[in-house]
């Protein structure tokens, strides 16, 4: 019998088929004995009316990692009448965007801008500050100065200042709150 070469590629397709098809079934029973994570291995921590969990990475509030403990987000000054976040906002920043605010719950409407002339050629992105939120929403970011912690709103222009990562975690349970 004379082997057909035409049957090598198609052959060799079914077996990769039937190898993919065995070794899904094993992982997927592979799966089925990890054992769960219980929400009651974890610490509750009730703060101010509100129920964290705590985790081995920080805490978890309404299904939201977050690195800082309640009591630190606590310190952080807060002065917010109102919170509205439909449609397009514009993210103002100084050079660099911290990568907690894609944890944001409306990030996919977040827009790209600078508060400052030279960062704004730089990136090529649109000039924007409070004196532009009229009918527009601002998220500005102002970084560096940790002793001023803080989340003000002046109309339709919320400011973020001093370490980041801490202001953007408070703002993400402000927006959370405010979503309920």
């Amino acid at each position: 019998m004379k082997f057909n070469t035409k049957l090598i590629l198609p052959i060799f397709i079914i077996g990769i088929m039937l190898f993919s098809g065995v070794g899904f079934l094993y992982t997927s029973n592979a799966d089925e004995n990890l054992p769960e994570t219980d929400v009651n291995d974890f610490e509750i921590v009730d703060f101010k009316n509100k129920t964290f969990i705590k985790t081995d990475q920080g805490y978890r509030y309404k299904n939201i990692d977050l690195e800082f403990s309640p009591e630190e987000l606590d310190n952080v000054d807060v002065i917010l009448d109102t919170l509205n976040f439909d449609g397009k906002i514009y993210l103002s920043v100084n050079e660099s965007v911290p990568s907690k605010i894609s944890r944001l719950p409306f990030a996919g409407n977040l827009i790209g801008a600078s508060y400052d002339d030279e960062t704004s050629r730089k990136f090529d992105i649109p000039l924007k500050d409070c004196a532009d939120a009229n009918e527009t929403k601002i998220i500005k970011l102002i970084g560096g100065n940790e002793s001023k912690n803080r989340i003000t709103q002046d109309g339709n222009c919320y400011v973020l200042e001093g370490n980041m990562d801490l202001v953007i975690e408070r703002f993400i349970l402000e927006v959370l709150e405010w979503k309920n």
